[in-house]
Protein backbone atom coordinates (compact mmCIF):
# COMPACT_ATOMS: atom_id res chain seq x y z
CA UNK A 1 0.00 0.00 0.00
CA UNK A 2 2.85 2.00 0.62
CA UNK A 3 3.57 2.96 -3.01
CA UNK A 4 -0.24 3.45 -3.49
CA UNK A 5 0.16 6.11 -0.81
CA UNK A 6 2.95 8.38 -1.95
CA UNK A 7 0.96 8.39 -5.41
CA UNK A 8 -2.16 10.06 -3.92
CA UNK A 9 -0.40 12.54 -1.44
CA UNK A 10 2.35 13.27 -4.72
CA UNK A 11 -1.05 13.97 -6.70
CA UNK A 12 -2.24 16.44 -4.10
CA UNK A 13 0.63 17.99 -3.19
CA UNK A 14 1.02 18.77 -7.14
CA UNK A 15 -2.49 19.99 -7.13
CA UNK A 16 -1.80 22.16 -4.00
CA UNK A 17 1.03 23.37 -6.06
CA UNK A 18 -1.42 24.83 -8.89
CA UNK A 19 -0.60 21.86 -11.34
CA UNK A 20 -3.40 19.54 -12.93
CA UNK A 21 -2.55 16.02 -11.59
CA UNK A 22 -4.04 12.51 -12.17
CA UNK A 23 -3.07 9.38 -10.87
CA UNK A 24 -3.17 6.31 -13.41
CA UNK A 25 -3.38 2.80 -12.38
CA UNK A 26 -2.53 0.06 -14.58
CA UNK A 27 -4.13 -3.15 -14.16
CA UNK A 28 -1.29 -5.37 -14.05
CA UNK A 29 -1.60 -9.50 -12.82
CA UNK A 30 1.54 -11.22 -11.90
CA UNK A 31 0.01 -14.62 -12.30
CA UNK A 32 0.53 -16.61 -14.46
CA UNK A 33 3.91 -15.41 -15.05
CA UNK A 34 4.13 -16.51 -18.78
CA UNK A 35 1.08 -13.44 -19.64
CA UNK A 36 3.72 -10.90 -18.27
CA UNK A 37 5.81 -10.33 -21.49
CA UNK A 38 2.12 -9.52 -23.12
CA UNK A 39 1.11 -6.92 -20.16
CA UNK A 40 4.60 -5.25 -20.54
CA UNK A 41 3.95 -4.90 -24.03
CA UNK A 42 0.85 -3.31 -23.38
CA UNK A 43 2.25 -0.78 -21.39
CA UNK A 44 4.78 -0.57 -23.82
CA UNK A 45 2.29 0.64 -26.62
CA UNK A 46 0.24 3.55 -24.05
CA UNK A 47 -0.09 6.53 -25.77
CA UNK A 48 -0.50 9.30 -23.45
CA UNK A 49 -1.28 12.69 -25.42
CA UNK A 50 -1.67 15.97 -23.88
CA UNK A 51 0.20 14.63 -20.51
CA UNK A 52 3.06 17.63 -19.96
CA UNK A 53 4.72 15.06 -17.51
CA UNK A 54 4.79 11.13 -16.20
CA UNK A 55 5.93 10.16 -12.80
CA UNK A 56 6.55 6.09 -12.84
CA UNK A 57 6.58 5.17 -9.59
CA UNK A 58 6.15 1.09 -9.89
CA UNK A 59 6.69 -1.92 -12.31
CA UNK A 60 5.85 -1.83 -14.77
CA UNK A 61 4.81 1.85 -14.85
CA UNK A 62 7.85 2.61 -16.03
CA UNK A 63 7.57 1.18 -19.71
CA UNK A 64 5.29 3.89 -20.81
CA UNK A 65 6.99 5.77 -23.65
CA UNK A 66 6.82 9.91 -22.99
CA UNK A 67 9.39 12.39 -24.10
CA UNK A 68 9.11 13.81 -20.18
CA UNK A 69 9.10 11.23 -17.72
CA UNK A 70 10.33 10.66 -14.43
CA UNK A 71 11.13 7.40 -12.72
CA UNK A 72 11.12 7.48 -9.08
CA UNK A 73 11.34 3.10 -8.97
CA UNK A 74 10.05 2.11 -5.69
CA UNK A 75 8.73 -1.46 -7.16
CA UNK A 76 10.93 -3.72 -9.63
CA UNK A 77 9.27 -7.06 -10.31
CA UNK A 78 11.69 -8.64 -7.63
CA UNK A 79 10.93 -11.94 -8.73
CA UNK A 80 12.94 -11.29 -11.91
CA UNK A 81 15.83 -10.02 -9.91
CA UNK A 82 16.85 -10.79 -6.50
CA UNK A 83 13.86 -13.57 -5.92
CA UNK A 84 15.20 -15.14 -9.31
CA UNK A 85 18.69 -16.59 -7.53
CA UNK A 86 17.06 -17.38 -4.32
CA UNK A 87 14.52 -19.29 -5.86
CA UNK A 88 11.26 -17.70 -4.90
CA UNK A 89 10.10 -16.48 -8.48
CA UNK A 90 7.26 -17.23 -10.18
CA UNK A 91 9.23 -17.35 -13.34
CA UNK A 92 9.11 -20.54 -15.48
CA UNK A 93 12.57 -21.99 -15.62
CA UNK A 94 14.16 -22.44 -18.97
CA UNK A 95 15.29 -19.34 -21.80
CA UNK A 96 11.28 -18.52 -21.27
CA UNK A 97 11.69 -16.79 -17.72
CA UNK A 98 14.74 -15.28 -18.60
CA UNK A 99 13.39 -13.00 -21.35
Amino acid sequence: MGAEELAVHLQRNLVAAGHQSEVLRIPFRWEPAACISSQMLMVRAFELQNVDRVIALKFPAYLIRHPHKTLWLLHQYRQAYDLLEAGQTNLPPGISGLR
